[in-house]
């Protein structure tokens, strides 16, 4: 059984990339900055009891598709018919420290096709770890990602267009100092991308304690049917795992997180809905 709440964990205080740890004895160290709130009442977010891991969920199923949900439970050896996980982070340097799985409805008899309804998106991470048990969390340092974005978006109620792009999240700074998060998502229009997106968001609230961030933005996309750039507002939270320790020419964090964009273009009054996934790790992982 899964706990609905979300587990803090002690993290470090930053190595040669960011900075030093605080002052006091091992004995007595001073406490910990408390870290900020990060209120997204979009996503549940809690720690997984099978293997501790940050999770961080989105679910738009209706009551019919429990059984499908159900098929993709650990365990099940096939996917339900029709219905596939959209992610695959197998050949990615960083798989074995984060599980993503988008649960869609997909066209064509062998379950290869388009997306055509999103179910369900997780995004299961390793915590942010304490390379020095008992020291406090140092508020220094700034760290960069980047990876891939991955957005479902439908224009008007009409069938979902697939945005995907394996450099998509361009960049990602996390502030210690400032517990703040900055991030820029995009996806194009190439052989396996149909909607041009893009998303810029400065100042998200950082928990240093825990690792999570997020808060309110707003997602541009393009119709690729006219000249429309629609804008909508959403939602979005991810995390940050792994040890803030920075050897061999790189740090070892990664995240992964979802968002969620649901309404009307203030221009044109044109509803926009759209629900993404992203990852990334220091753009020298793997090197």
């Amino acid at each position: 059984m899964l706990t609905r709440a979300i587990a803090a964990f002690s993290i470090i205080g930053l190595a040669a990339c960011g900075g030093g740890g605080a002052g006091g004895s091992a004995e007595t160290p001073p406490p910990s900055p408390p870290g900020k709130e990060i209120i997204t009442p979009a996503f549940e977010s809690y720690r997984t009891d099978h293997n501790g891991r940050n999770r961080v969920r989105l679910d738009v199923s209706t009551p019919t598709d429990a059984p499908v949900i159900a098929g993709f439970e650990d365990g099940k050896p096939t996917s339900p018919a029709g219905y596939r996980n959209l992610i695959d982070l197998a050949n990615t340097a960083y798989g074995n420290r984060m599980t993503i799985e988008v649960i869609g409805k997909v066209a064509g008899a062998n379950g290869t096709g388009p997306a055509e309804r999103i179910l369900r998106l997780t995004v299961d991470e390793t915590p942010l770890l304490a390379a020095r048990p008992g020291a406090p969390v140092s508020a220094d340092g700034k760290y960069y990602f980047r990876g891939a974005n991955f957005v479902w978006a439908s224009l008007d109620g009409q069938p979902l267009l697939t945005g995907a792009n394996s450099d998509g999240l361009v960049n990602m700074e996390l502030d210690f100092s400032k517990q703040t998060a900055a991030i820029r998502l995009e996806t194009g229009v190439d052989s396996g991308s149909q909607v041009r997106t893009a998303m810029s968001a400065d100042n998200l609230p950082f928990n240093i304690q825990t690792g999570a961030y997020g808060g309110d933005v707003t997602l541009r996309v393009w119709d690729p049917d006219s000249s429309d750039i629609l804008s909508a507002a959403g939602s979005l939270r991810g995390s940050v795992g792994g040890r803030p320790e920075f050897a061999d020419g790189r740090h070892d964090l990664v995240t992964g997180g979802l968002y969620s964009i649901s309404g009307k273009d203030k221009e044109t009054g044109r509803q926009v809905d759209a629900n993404g996934v992203f990852h990334g790790a220091d753009p020298n992982v793997g090197k």
